[in-house]
């Protein structure tokens, strides 16, 4: 769970870096300036990717963890 919090607050703090160069892709028309945003957004989208992903591992293998811990009965029904 700790680790699934630590990527969640991991992947906010990578968001201030991606949305800043996305939001100034509004305000050029030079093509050149606008690559380089478009470059750097993807690289900060790719890597933010990458840590939701490992935050969901994390929340999977604690919900396998916790279903090993608290088995539910056959035949009681949720």
């Amino acid at each position: 769970i700790y680790g699934a919090a630590l990527f969640a607050i991991s992947s906010l703090l990578i968001t201030t870096q991606a949305a800043p160069l996305m939001m100034s892709t509004a305000q050029t028309n030079d093509p050149v300036t606008l690559q380089h945003a478009l470059n750097g957004f993807e690289f900060w989208e790719a890597l933010r990717a990458a840590v939701q992903a490992l935050a969901f591992c994390c929340l999977l293998w604690a919900l396998v963890v916790i279903s090993r811990l608290h088995p539910m009965d056959k035949g009681s029904a949720v």
